[in-house]
């Protein structure tokens, strides 16, 4: 049931903004049931406990009053976010993250602009109102004519039995299936293209997986932009006054390798390659992780955060890196990693 409110607010976020999205598929759907899966996981597993586990006191109707209005209180607040998002992703251009809801003046600022939002977005107050009551409406009430039964040996192991069973199911779900690592708010890009994203995840879930994240990066000035450009100046302006001349762009990445190891026979193929390639023999890592090196290569992002920023919650923001500038002058870019010795190739070529 909640599974389908979250594919609901989906659709309305489509219809509200296909310009802003790319061409759209049946799999970013379908991704967006996994991600939803994830989602309804993660909040209900305490009902579902509570709710499965054997016992008697599961027959008492004030329990089950209880157990009622806060499941639906806590899924109904979840679903709200999603309504909320289908028009806030029109100023951010993403899902909303918990950073993002919690930032310094964050509460001032949500409820001053309340009363504007339920005055011009008027028909998303109102598809969220039907939507809670329908919501309260399709969960079902403790059977009146059921009572305490005797429960036997035999009962109790049948009950733990399919409440392990349920939990284990759940706990499959709330991870995205069995791979290896869980989803991650990254994993969007999987079911379509960057823009689609947001269409893909839910705003539960990057809430979720943003909680124990602190991704806000301190502001700090030590000099005037005056004095910043007498000492380096970032932007360059280039007036090539020949053609471009097109060769194909291959990166390598090496994990855990240094400049003391060139030269000495140990890699003879990647030393023959330095002979005919450009090296930079002055590069210094400013990262702690190796999950820092691919963006700081790529798209020139230092390590800022105290999360890396490809699990921080700006991971799906619109980057100018090295492929999308190749891109624009038609190469295709294939990235390849190799696990066991932690090398990652990229390679950019012509078409």
């Amino acid at each position: 049931m909640i599974v389908f409110i979250y594919q609901f607010t989906r659709i309305l976020f489509y219809l509200i903004n296909h310009k802003l999205l790319g061409p759209v598929s049946f799999q970013s759907f379908w991704g967006g049931l996994i991600f939803d899966f994830a989602s309804v996981s993660y909040i209900n597993i305490l009902f579902l406990f509570a709710h499965l586990i054997p016992g008697n006191f599961k027959y008492n109707n004030n329990y089950q009053r209880i157990l009622k209005i806060v499941f639906y209180s806590i899924n109904l607040l979840f679903i709200a976010t999603n309504f909320i998002d289908i028009i806030y992703y029109r100023f951010t251009g993403r899902r909303s993250t918990f950073g993002m809801i919690t930032a310094k003046g964050m509460e001032h600022e949500a409820m001053g602009l309340l009363p504007s939002f339920l005055k011009e977005f008027w028909y998303i107050a109102i598809a969220f109102l039907l939507t809670s009551i329908l919501f309260w409406k399709l969960i079902p009430d403790l059977n009146r004519n059921s009572s305490p039964k005797k429960i036997t040996k035999q009962d109790y192991l049948k009950k733990y039995v399919f409440f392990l069973t349920t939990i284990f199911i759940l706990l499959i779900l709330g991870r995205g299936g069995l791979q290896k690592k869980p989803i991650k708010v990254v994993d969007g890009i999987k079911y379509g293209a960057l823009q689609n994203a947001g269409l893909v995840l839910n705003t539960p879930f990057t809430i979720f997986k943003s909680i124990t994240k602190k991704d806000d990066i301190e502001q700090v000035q030590y000099y005037n932009s005056r004095e910043l450009k007498t000492i380096y100046n970032p932007i360059v302006s280039l007036q090539p006054t020949q053609p471009f001349f097109k060769k194909n762009v291959v990166i390598l990445i090496l994990e855990s390798f240094g400049n003391e190891n060139i030269g000495l026979g140990q890699t003879p193929f990647l030393d023959s390659l330095i002979t005919k390639s450009y090296y930079f023999k002055n590069g210094f890592a400013n990262g702690k992780v190796s999950i820092d090196a691919v963006p700081s290569i790529l798209s020139s992002i230092p390590s800022l955060m105290n999360n890396s920023f490809i699990s921080s919650a700006y991971s799906l923001n619109k980057i100018n890196g090295l492929p999308k500038i190749l891109k624009k002058e038609g190469y295709t870019t294939s990235f390849f990693m190799a696990p066991l010795t932690e090398v990652k190739i990229l390679i950019s070529m012509q078409k």
